[in-house]
């Protein structure tokens, strides 16, 4: 009975640490995508023809 208890316990825990560390990495990857988006941008800018000619 008291391993059972252990168990259990264990496995809220860990569910819960997962959960709370999951919009951490979701901040992380949305941040990781905007800076390609605009890495992307600056080099298709920078490549096509500027207005100086």
């Amino acid at each position: 009975m008291n391993d059972l208890l252990i168990n259990a316990e264990l496995d809220y825990r860990v569910n819960r640490i997962r959960e709370d560390w999951r919009p951490i990495r979701a901040r992380r990857a949305s941040r990781r995508q905007r800076r390609q988006e605009e890495a992307r941008y600056a080099a298709k800018s920078a490549s096509g023809s500027t207005w100086i000619g």
